[in-house]
């Protein structure tokens, strides 16, 4: 989980390198903090998978610095909102023109949109997975209609025993409904929805997936503040192992067959 966010500016960016090297980018951070220098430092020239969780500029708008970069793509993953939830939220959330600048520029790039369903797996090998579990489009829902940040594709990372659930910014609406009738969310380690802060998924929420760790993708700023507090409380009551980008930088999770280690590049820093 890579340190994309600043002051009160969230945002999120997940590299994925499975045992074979395959590597799958979950989400890109915004243009003025993007994966690509990160990629290069790390000597990765090609992404099997970009996975665009929802169409917040701080989830997908790196996807242009990343086409520039000359690392290669195999395809992009995505769920494009509905354009009645989009219009709804011009021009502070989700920005109909970028869609279409994503669309063309993916096009151009020669590089296929694969719309993502419930259901999809994504990858598998060995003993690793990752696989779909939740995706809406905003109308079609059995929750009723939804903002953007719940069309966030819910995703389930598998190696051995360990498990991981990346949630986007799922917010109380699909929460919610998640907390009564989803299944398989169960994992050790939690990437906390909408980095955080309210309105984000609800604590029922929190105990049917019952995480061990939770890694939050926000500033210090947003984490330390109220829109956080009923989060922070609930990691504190249930003594959960708690790592912030704005804290403790970069966040790595090496998992192996039974067992998993955090490693984050601010080590001294409080958890």
């Amino acid at each position: 989980m890579l340190d994309v966010s600043y002051a009160q500016a969230p945002g999120d960016a997940h590299v994925i390198q499975f045992p074979d090297q395959k590597v799958f980018v979950i989400d890109l951070g915004s243009a003025n903090r993007s994966v690509v220098s990160y990629l290069k430092k790390a000597g990765i020239n090609r992404i099997e998978a970009v996975i665009i969780t929802h169409f917040h500029y701080d989830h997908y708008e790196g996807i242009f610095a990343l086409l520039r970069s000359g690392i290669a793509i195999g395809k992009v993953y995505w769920n494009p909102p509905h354009e009645e939830i989009c219009r709804k939220e011009e021009p502070w959330g989700c920005r109909i023109n970028d869609i279409k600048r994503v669309t063309q520029s993916l096009l151009v790039a020669g590089v296929p949109a694969v719309e993502v369903r419930a259901g999809d797996t994504l990858y598998s090998s060995g003993v690793s997975s990752l696989r779909c579990l939740y995706a809406y489009n905003g109308i079609n829902t059995p929750f009723g209609k939804t903002d953007i940040n719940d069309t966030s594709v819910i995703l389930k990372l598998v190696h051995g025993n360990v498990s991981a659930l990346l949630t986007g910014d799922a917010n109380a609406p699909l929460g919610k409904y998640l907390a009564v009738h989803g299944e398989q969310l169960k994992s050790d380690i939690l990437k906390v929805p909408h980095h955080g802060v309210e309105s984000v998924a609800p604590n029922e929420f929190f105990d049917a997936v019952h995480a061990k760790t939770a890694l939050v993708p926000t500033s210090v700023e947003l984490w330390s503040g109220e829109r956080a507090k009923r989060i922070r409380q609930y990691f504190e009551r249930n003594q959960t192992d708690v790592f912030v980008n704005g804290i403790h930088g970069d966040i790595e999770v090496v998992m192996e067959v039974n067992a998993y280690r955090v490693i984050n590049s601010r080590p001294t820093a409080s958890r």
